[in-house]
């Protein structure tokens, strides 16, 4: 549903009362509003009864048996800004542009693609969509979110056991999600594959357990559009803690083009392959993902 807007949008009624319109049909060189503004889209109309009643305000158009346009939101009428109970006789039913609200909005042909607002009494939030979809809402206050903006998060759920120690690059096995808009993270492989060009911010934090004196080197990184983004790089036998464990972090911003893929590697040199990655319910390693722009 959007607020739509076409030309030479006119029909006539001889609905009385206050309720929705049934709609006469298109008059002389005009088209209907289920032509013009589409079958569940939302318009500004104005009713005029050729003498004093008039009502202007946003109603919905439905396609049938007549056609209707419900009269959802009055903004101004003859009746002190409230429904006007309209007597007896033919009234021009037209889509207008108010003076007062501009002309921001824009539709395409089919109605599932542009701009709209007004989707409820008080809704002061915009909204644009593409192919029936919410893309990007900004609400009054200024919040500005993106339902299907890709981003992702996910976690080992369980340890994995002597992956490293001796010089293996183990991809770490995050398989569980937490979240995944746009669905770019395949939980089988560990991987992100990015849905369009643009530079992609990535975050972690890995979880080591019996790390040794002996494992001099050690590193976690990502790989992304065929680059290692070292960020770690240190001698972890020496700085873990009494009980073996050492918390590895890596942030980036990487510029990706349509397809790349990335993963996430940790590396621990020098030593014996007994070096456990933890994984649980509680997020001990992990990694997230997002289009920047």
């Amino acid at each position: 549903m959007v607020l739509a807007f076409d030309d030479r949008v006119h029909e006539t009624t001889t609905t009385t009362g206050t309720g929705t319109l049934n709609l006469a049909g298109a008059a002389t060189g005009a088209q209907t509003f289920v032509a013009g503004v589409g079958n569940a889209n939302t318009c500004y109309y104005v009713i005029y009864d050729g003498a004093s009643a008039w009502e202007t305000g946003i109603g919905t158009v439905t396609d049938g048996s007549p056609d209707t346009l419900s009269r959802d939101t009055v903004l101004a009428s003859s009746n002190g800004d409230a429904l006007v109970n309209f007597g007896a006789g033919t009234k021009d039913v037209r889509l207008t542009v108010l003076g007062s609200r501009g002309f921001p909005f824009i539709k395409d042909a089919d109605g599932d693609t542009g701009w709209d607002t007004e989707r409820a009494a008080d809704d002061d939030n915009l909204y644009g969509k593409t192919a029936g979809t919410d893309r990007l809402i900004l609400d009054e206050l200024g919040h500005v979110t993106k339902p299907t903006q890709s981003s992702f998060a996910a976690r080992v759920g369980a340890t994995v056991t002597n992956v490293t120690g001796d010089g293996t690059a183990y991809t770490v096995a995050a398989g569980s999600e937490e979240w995944d808009l746009n669905a770019d993270y395949n939980t089988g492989t560990y991987t992100f594959t990015a849905p369009v060009a643009g530079r992609y911010l990535f975050t972690a934090g890995v979880s080591l357990d019996d790390v040794a004196g002996a494992h001099t080197s050690g590193d976690v990184h990502i790989t992304a559009s065929g680059d290692a983004w070292w960020q770690n790089l240190l001698d972890v036998g020496n700085v873990y803690n009494p009980n073996g464990n050492i918390y590895l972090n890596v942030s980036q911003i990487v510029n990706m083009a349509a397809n790349d893929t990335a993963t996430l590697v940790v590396q621990v040199s020098n030593g014996a392959k007994v070096v456990d990655v933890l994984g649980a319910a509680y997020p001990y390693t992990w990694w997230s993902g997002e289009l920047l722009g």
